[in-house]
């Protein structure tokens, strides 16, 4: 059956991993750690959708046992309940949420306990494992209407066999074991759409997926608690036959768990590994590798787009007379200026294109957009107090627009033009 994305541990967000021919790993993998961060921001993000199935489910259990009140074993019932918390912590993690293999533990249940009473083993179930899993996590939270919403899968084959008046394994059933099952599938599939998609925003197709592997394996469990039950029928004894299949599924997910856990620290390597040959050391900006990828990537974009250059002024000067230092003060102080004109800009992008140029790329700016944004910056550096030793802080500016990516290096010629121009015009020489 299926988990929702909020009954997971805490862990550190969700990461992007860069492409690779594993990417699609990489990516699964990024959606599960996706799925354990979101614990920290549940109670306020699906607290609506929580309240709805979890209390519905809390509603409709108790209003059944108050209409249908039968009396069941006490060693049955703690025995189904001991089977559920078993299965129950063994979570495999599956895009947005989380799978347990506790089909065959329901299976048995089905056969062994009154109708009315299977919803209430299930919800028991999981909040003993919940509860295991706290002794072994303590930032793990789990509220009663999040299990309770996640036992929604119980209720669907549970008022099956109550319809049909289900009283022991026989094969001629089988017509109703399939409408059971059907039932337990539709019931998961709704509760976890409403708590996933509807209450989280997570895309439908992601839930379906998972939903899709989970739906699998518990076909693939449910003949298993069939077969125990047929063993031993009517006897709580059939739920020893599902502990040895259920440690090796145990076994399973801790190497699946420790796999995962390898891979997002991979893709976490990877992408600071990413980030670091993209970035410019002394400034922080984005580098000229950077800047090649971006405009390689506007150029097939129908958008407009601005450029900005800025070139600094006595870069050589300052190396030359106060050392490499004071040159770097320099740099750095230039990048500052040209991140801060950045501010009112939320799609604009910064590099650091060569030893004392810098550029900036605006996606679907207006002229006067990058004009304003040039002005910005000269009208900024003309306010820039002087480093110390008295060294200027100042730069040559040019800018352009271009209707469309596929202009960016008729763009690129024209600010690299007026960038010379201004340095005409004020007597600089652009270092060569």
């Amino acid at each position: 059956m299926a988990r929702y994305v909020a009954t997971r541990r805490n862990s550190p967000p969700a990461l992007t991993p860069v492409a690779l021919d594993a990417s699609s790993i990489a990516a699964s993998a990024a959606l599960v750690e996706a799925a354990r961060h979101r614990l920290r921001r549940a109670e306020n993000l699906h607290r609506r959708s929580t309240v709805l199935i979890g209390g519905a489910l809390l509603l409709v259990v108790s209003a059944w046992l108050t209409i249908s009140p039968r009396a069941v074993e006490a060693s049955t019932f703690a025995a189904c309940v001991a089977a559920f918390i078993l299965a129950g912590s063994i979570e495999f993690e599956i895009g947005p949420g989380c799978a347990l293999p506790t089909a065959p533990v329901q299976v048995v249940a089905l056969f062994l306990l009154p109708p009315q009473f299977v919803p209430l083993a299930v919800l028991s179930g999981l909040v003993g494992s919940a509860f295991v899993a706290r002794l072994r996590d303590r930032q793990r939270k789990e509220h009663l209407l999040v299990l309770a919403g996640s036992a929604w899968h119980g209720v669907g084959p549970a008022v099956v066999f109550a319809i049909a008046h289900v009283s022991g394994p026989r094969f001629s059933d089988w017509p109703v074991y399939a409408l059971a099952l059907s039932a337990q599938f539709a019931f998961d599939a709704v509760a976890s759409w409403i708590h996933t998609c509807c209450g989280l925003g997570v895309p439908i197709r992601k839930l379906a997926a998972a939903l899709r592997f989970t739906f699998l394996c518990d076909l693939c469990l449910v003949p298993i608690g069939f077969a125990a039950i047929l063993a031993r029928p009517g006897s709580p004894t059939a739920l020893a036959f599902l502990v040895p299949p259920t440690l090796l599924l145990g076994v399973l997910q801790s190497d699946r768990r420790r796999q995962l856990d390898e891979t997002i620290a991979l893709g976490a390597a990877l992408t600071n590994t990413s980030d670091l040959a993209r970035r410019d050391p002394l400034t922080g900006l984005a580098n000229r590798l950077a800047w090649d990828e971006a405009t390689g990537e506007v150029q097939t974009d129908d958008a407009s787009i601005g450029v900005v250059f800025a070139d600094v002024d006595g870069l050589k000067a300052a190396n030359d007379t106060f050392g490499h230092e004071a040159g770097d003060r320099l740099l750095r102080a230039v990048g500052e200026i040209v991140v801060r004109s950045l501010t009112d800009i939320s799609d604009a992008r910064a590099f650091r294109i060569g030893g004392d140029e810098f550029a900036i790329l605006v996606p679907g700016a207006s002229q006067s957009t990058t004009d304003e944004l040039a002005g910005s910056i000269r009208e900024l550096f003309d306010h820039s107090p002087t480093l110390d030793g008295g060294i200027a802080v100042s730069a040559s500016v040019g800018s352009a627009r271009v209707p469309t990516g596929r202009n960016i290096d008729r763009a690129i010629a024209a600010a690299d033009r007026g960038v010379n121009l201004e340095k005409i015009s004020r007597g600089v020489r652009r270092r060569t």
